[in-house]
């Protein structure tokens, strides 16, 4: 089972998942809240006007018989007795409880059904079991065979993250096909739930999880037992990209709207001189078991994911910089700062140049070789250097690379494939298990895990990664990796 991430509530900016890469990424479900929704306006109205007529009913009946009160006295009795939640704010709670009631029971059902070691099973509420015995009998008649269950997924092409509610095996218009599905347990299917479930199956694929057509399923769940049939909509493949696309314009829309919202902000609160603003406001929590909320400013986030993505960078190079020279590297960009406390942007700085060292960029090598023998002030002339080249360069042509001396580049870092660094760590990971696998059974474990091809050399880099990780966990005796061995050594596919 892949290691859970944190979810982490950013205040104005909603859920990102801090993913195994270091990169914080806004969740689906928070992306989506940039479409406005009309109906819930006039919806909460009248759910306010419900909630204010009965409460002002009640106070007359307990006023009844006492001399009256003043209108200023009354409206403060009445304020008192709606209290501070409003109608549509318990409305929806409750609602959202129905909802984690059903979700919760399905996910136990069906991870009971995998073999998968479960608890005692969750409580449901007379409602919550409508729903579910629906989703039963709908279950029965698709012929539904799970494979992964609350499964995180990213996509690191498009920054957008998410946990799919279910990845199975259903029978659509008499055919088997593999599909994601979506329960929801609200009035009707909106249409941002067609968006959601065609963003999880790019990112479910794009990270080698699925390698053939999916087909998206959303189900939508009713909560009385005058309503016994569930709302399906079902998504052809080929309706997936032009969903995506649509999803994709939508989340132009909501950084657009962070960004104009940060800079109101800004403008409201920009701090006088010296003065040190206060940072947003966010909770750290694990998908699984909620953790207690964390002072971690956005920018502490940011700056804890660039520095993971500086340490794997890092350790992929194949001649590990000495401390002097990797010294040398972090002053020329963070000046006195050492890595750990250095700015986000310097940071960033950072991982640009170590990036471009295992890309075996020329302009890079020339900016490191000079830091090296001559100091930060002539690299930054040659940082000049190469922006002069680029304005030289007309538009649309490639810009030209200065000409490195090999003798000068072999004094820099030797850079390797990064396929290589996890082959390498892979072999090291399976030699140090207790019991070697047998080949006809290593063979099972790495078609299952990637993809259906038994050829490390050219697996999804995504995959051997997951390949790794399962490896270390057997090597640790970890209870999710011995369990997901197990599967797939049965043939249960998840």
């Amino acid at each position: 089972m892949p290691a859970t991430l944190q979810t982490v509530e950013i205040k104005g900016a909603g859920r990102h998942y801090l993913c195994q890469d270091g990169q914080l990424r806004a969740s689906v479900t928070t992306i989506l809240g940039a479409i406005n929704k009309p109906a819930l306006i006039p919806w909460a109205a009248s759910q306010e006007r419900a909630m204010v007529t009965e409460a002002a009913a009640v106070l007359y009946a307990q006023l009844a018989g006492r001399p009256p009160l003043e209108k200023p006295a009354f409206i403060a009795e009445l304020t008192t007795a709606l209290g501070t939640v409003k109608a549509h704010a318990k409305a929806l709670a409750q609602a959202a409880e129905i909802g984690t009631q059903v979700h919760h029971y399905i996910e136990w059902i069906l991870r009971k059904d995998l073999g998968q070691i479960v608890g005692a099973a969750p409580d449901l509420s007379p409602k919550a079991l409508v729903a579910y015995q629906i989703f039963n009998r709908w279950r029965d008649g698709v012929r539904l065979i799970p494979q992964r269950i609350e499964q995180q997924i990213w996509s690191a092409i498009h920054g957008y993250a998410g946990t799919l509610d279910l990845l199975a095996s259903i029978t659509v218009n008499g055919e088997r096909c593999t599909a994601v599905l979506d329960w929801k347990s609200g009035k009707a299917i909106y249409p941002e739930a067609l968006l959601q479930n065609a963003a999880y199956v790019h990112a479910l694929t794009e990270m080698g999880h699925v390698t053939g057509p999916v087909h998206g399923v959303i189900v939508r769940l009713p909560k009385v037992e005058s309503d016994p049939e569930p709302e399906v909509s079902i998504i052809s493949p080929n309706e997936q990209a032009g969903l995506l696309e649509v999803f994709l314009e939508v989340k132009r829309l909501w950084v657009w709207l962070q960004e104009q919202e940060r800079a109101r902000q800004d403008a409201r609160t920009r701090p006088a001189p010296g003065i040190v603003a206060k940072a947003p406001e966010r909770t750290v929590t694990s998908a699984l078991t909620p953790a207690p909320a964390t002072d971690l400013s956005e920018d502490t986030a940011r700056r804890a994911g660039l520095l993971a993505q500086i340490t794997e960078a890092k350790a992929q190079l194949a001649r590990q910089p000495t401390d002097a020279q990797w010294a040398m590297i972090v002053t020329a960009h963070c000046g006195a700062d050492p890595l750990q406390t250095a700015s986000a942007p310097n940071l960033r700085d950072v991982l640009t140049t170590v990036t471009g060292l295992l890309q075996k960029k020329a302009s890079t090598i020339e900016f490191v070789r000079m830091v090296l023998s001559a100091g930060h002030g002539a690299a930054v002339e040659a940082q000049r250097a190469t922006s002069a080249r680029e304005q030289a360069t007309p538009a649309g042509a490639p810009v030209p690379d200065p000409v490195i001396n090999p003798a000068e580049a072999a004094m820099l870092v030797a850079v390797d494939d990064p396929r290589e660094a996890i082959l390498t760590a892979l072999a090291a990971a399976k030699g140090q298990l207790e019991r070697q696998p047998p080949d006809a059974v290593w063979g099972k474990i790495v078609l299952h895990v990637c993809g259906g091809t038994g050829d490390l050399t050219t697996a999804d880099m995504t995959a051997l990664n997951d390949l790794l990780q399962l490896t270390k966990g057997l090597g640790t005796k970890d209870a999710h990796a011995i369990e997901r061995t197990n599967l797939i050594l049965m043939g249960v596919t998840r």
